[in-house]
């Protein structure tokens, strides 16, 4: 691990970074709850992309690494809404 730590360090391609953007963009723009989109979400969105490409083993993180990361984002806004709703929680 500390191998790929020392060895890659990944740098955001132009199409990683115009994904990455624009996600946020779009979450500022569409974001209803009372918890704002700031600043700090499109630093994390570029550091989970960097992990994604570290992981893979690259020193450039590609479309595919963005894409995961925002797949991701999605993943965790709709199963945040979904325990939400139920009531039941983690905890049941």
């Amino acid at each position: 691990m500390l191998f790929v730590q020392r060895q890659f360090q990944p740098k955001l391609s132009v199409a990683a970074q115009k994904i990455l953007t624009h996600y946020y963009q779009y979450v500022r723009g569409h974001n209803n709850s009372v918890a704002q989109a700031t600043v700090r979400l499109l630093e994390s969105l570029i550091r989970l992309a960097q992990a994604h490409a570290r992981l893979m083993m690259r020193s450039r993180v590609e479309t595919m690494d963005a894409v995961v990361v925002v797949l991701l984002m999605e993943a965790s806004v709709l199963g945040t809404g979904l325990l939400g709703r139920s009531g039941a929680g983690l905890r049941g």
